[in-house]
């Protein structure tokens, strides 16, 4: 019975190579045909796949820079592994002499060992972002969720605003002063005017314009400006009738030239 011829290595090779370039190149087609709009479907397995040749083309150069960083812990774990192979062979003579320990087996042991004290790093890495990306924005639609808490935040100043001009016929020189002045309004310690620029981003504060001003504002005078949302293209403004805005960056410009003048 004749068996049949398998390819040769190097056809194998050849071919797996091949197939690899045809998945390239029907990804890159997908992507195309979607507009880049489902590419995590094609990142997620990438990574999963090559994510530790991508890491370690990163890090491998600054540590081969710092090498001599790695001398003491590779000897405390090159010592441990001395050590625990001693011991081993010592019990194995005293309780099981049939056991034949050998190098070989400890340093499968020692293996284990760190791969075990990777993972539960990794494990607990991975489960730090999983939090933090539950209790994020990204999840929830991240644009809507920063505009509603910046809208909301910038009408409650607002009326803290107007009740601080009637009562002191001006109004605050900053708004440390007013949270001083209504402390109890705040729950504490927290500010309304810092807002969530973004997923992870820095909070940045709201811009009072007319600090320390006796002039009431009008209707359509600008009273605060928001720092710019919506990945730069919208900001909120706050006017002398209480109410927030939304504006596009575009008109920024000419609202603040128009606050200019009526200063």
């Amino acid at each position: 019975m004749s068996g049949v011829a398998k390819p040769s290595v190097g056809r194998r090779i050849f071919r797996g190579i091949l197939r690899g370039f045809l998945l390239l190149f029907l990804a890159v087609l997908f992507l195309s045909l979607t507009g880049g709009r489902t590419a995590y479907i094609i990142e997620i397995p990438f990574h999963f796949i090559c994510g530790w040749a991508l890491h370690g083309w990163k890090a491998l150069p600054p540590f081969s820079e710092k090498w001599e960083a790695a001398l003491l812990p590779a000897g405390c774990i090159l010592l441990a592994g001395v050590l625990l192979h001693r011991f081993i062979r010592r019990w194995a003579k005293e309780k099981r002499p049939s056991l034949k320990w050998r190098a070989k087996h400890t340093a499968a042991v020692m293996s284990l060992i760190l791969l075990c004290s990777a993972s539960a790093i990794a494990t607990s890495g991975i489960v730090h972002q999983f939090f933090w990306l539950v209790g994020g924005k990204v999840i929830e639609d991240n644009r809507k969720s920063e505009m509603t808490v910046a809208m909301s935040n910038g009408r409650q100043l607002m009326m803290l605003l107007l009740e601080f001009y009637d009562k002191n016929g001006r109004y605050p020189h900053s708004f440390d002063e007013l949270e001083t002045e209504f402390e109890s309004a705040y729950g504490g310690s927290r500010k309304l005017w810092w807002v969530e620029t973004g997923d992870g981003g820095i909070p940045e504060p709201f811009v009072l314009l007319r600090p320390g001003s006796d002039a009431i504002a009008l209707d359509e005078d600008p009273l605060i400006v928001s720092p710019v949302l919506r990945e730069g293209r919208m900001v909120l403004v706050g006017y002398g009738d209480t109410s927030v805005r939304m504006l596009p960056t575009s008109r920024l410009e000419e609202m603040m030239k128009i606050h200019v003048r009526v200063q």
